[in-house]
């Protein structure tokens, strides 16, 4: 069995999570995603049914996007 890693992605985020599948189509490399934060104990979490409830507060960061120019400028928010 290989000890180590080929890869070390630190973060899983949504664009780190994409790199880390698309490094996973090569069989023969090892990635490492560290993601940081603890358990989610919350049980919309894992709840389909719960996507809609974990777009409002306390689940989310309230993070919004730059005006988007093909929706009249409006800002998007998203978690």
């Amino acid at each position: 069995m290989k000890q180590g890693s080929d890869y070390i992605i630190v973060g899983g985020g949504p664009k780190r999570c994409v790199l880390a599948v698309h490094l996973c189509e090569n069989p023969e490399a090892w990635i490492c995603l560290i993601e940081t934060g603890k358990r989610d104990t919350n049980l919309l979490i894992h709840m389909l049914i719960g996507l809609a409830k974990m777009t409002t507060d306390p689940l989310t960061w309230w993070l919004t996007m730059v005006p988007q120019k093909y929706i009249n400028k409006q800002k998007v928010s998203y978690v």
